[in-house]
């Protein structure tokens, strides 16, 4: 059925433009008459929009957008409606724009904005849509935007951080590995043809290098695609649930990095619960959605187990308590809470605690990550122009004798 975008005006004068799907523009005039709208304008968009744009994703920072200026809004009073067209019209993005334009749609249609925005699961996440959904429940809206917005810049900033952490070993590995490359299949091959007519005997790094050599433009292209196929066994097996698990448990034993990656998973849980649990939601649901979002199938694990606990009457305390994966201080705190009655004051201190933690973890990983890139580099590349200037240096002791 086509969908058609038209401008209307109300019986008060004020002019409001409407996306919906209808047979033809005579039976969309005929159902405005019956709303008692006086169509203005109509546009037909184009069949498959609405199936296509339900399934859009938008990047991450359009959504931090969209949040930031609802918010804003929604906070100032601005009707839900209107707020919407403000930000359809100020929205960078054109497929978070359009997706805006759906959103004001539904809602003037009498959807609520919860159910509107859990039409589009790849832009809004499960636990954004049910925190949305308890803040309207609750009457406290604004609050609960005001919280996503602030949980979203966070783990947008901590992805960043350690994004760029690892950017500068990565550029200098594919830059070594490029020189390496370059020497042992173009430069080393001319200077070995120098030395096929000397009686000079290559000294051990040479013959290293060498067999090396031999082994990349013989083998090189094999090679290549066993790391790929590697790469991409890795990538799928860590999709299934049981490899997901074994993998992400097994990171988590590794220094430095699993201490991160368990400092930031816990961090992830506590902020998305808190948020939850502050927005009316109940126990179990925020536990679930809280589990989803924390990033780790090893911490999912658990706190599938913590949520069995919860249901059968243990304190959530207790329950957090039995997992071997969440960081220690996180049960404890939890029981603080729970003893004084402010469970949310409890929680509010654990992430900002995670949040010093997870930034001086990253900061120490990168201090022992560049040196440790940089030595190894260093050698690398040492060994290569030894080995490759070795046998000169030989060849002109011969000649001189």
């Amino acid at each position: 059925m086509p969908i058609y975008k038209a401008r209307a005006m109300r019986g008060d004068g004020r002019l409001v433009t409407v996306a919906q799907d209808a047979p033809n523009e005579s039976e969309l005039t005929r159902e405005f008459e019956r709303q008692g709208l006086t169509l203005a304008r109509i546009v037909k968009i184009s069949d498959a929009a609405k199936s296509t744009r339900t399934s859009w994703s938008v990047p991450r920072h359009a959504l931090i957008d969209f949040t930031d200026r609802m918010q804003l809004l929604y906070a100032a009073g601005v009707p839900l409606a209107e707020t919407l067209l403000e930000i359809e019209h100020g929205m960078i993005d054109p497929r978070m724009r359009a997706i805006t334009g759906r959103l004001r749609s539904e809602v003037e249609n009498g959807t609520s904005l919860s159910d509107a925005i859990g039409r589009f699961p790849n832009v809004f996440p499960k636990s954004y849509v049910s925190s949305v959904k308890a803040g309207e429940s609750a009457g406290a809206l604004d609050a609960v935007l005001e919280r996503l917005l602030a949980q979203m810049e966070w783990d947008q900033q901590v992805k960043s951080q350690i994004r760029a952490a690892f950017t500068y070993p990565c550029v200098l590995a594919v830059a070594v590995t490029g020189l390496i490359t370059f020497m042992i299949t173009f430069v080393l091959p001319k200077l070995m043809a120098v030395f096929d007519g000397a009686r000079v005997e290559l000294p051990r790094p040479t013959q290293i290098l060498l067999a090396v050599a031999s082994l990349v433009q013989n083998h090189g292209g094999t090679m290549l695609l066993a790391l790929v196929a590697l790469l991409a066994t890795f990538v799928l097996v860590r999709r299934t649930p049981a490899g997901g698990r074994v993998i992400d448990s097994a990171l988590m034993r590794l220094p430095l990095v699993g201490v991160l990656r368990r400092k930031l998973a816990s961090a992830r849980f506590v902020s998305q619960f808190r948020t939850l649990h502050r927005a009316g939601a109940p126990v179990m649901t925020a536990l679930e959605l809280a589990r989803d979002s924390c990033g780790d199938a090893a911490i999912s694990q658990d706190l599938d187990a913590v949520m069995s606990h919860v249901s059968d009457g243990m304190p959530l305390s207790d329950a957090l308590a039995t997992s071997r994966e969440i960081e220690p201080l996180v049960p404890r705190m939890v029981r603080v809470g729970e003893r004084s009655g402010s469970l949310d004051e409890a929680l509010a201190h654990v992430a900002a605690l995670y949040d010093r933690e997870v930034k001086a973890s990253t900061k120490r990983l990168v201090a022992i990550l560049e040196p440790g890139v940089l030595l190894v580099a260093g050698f690398t590349v040492g060994f290569v122009v030894f080995a490759t200037l070795l046998p000169l240096f030989r060849l002109f002791g011969a000649i001189k004798r």
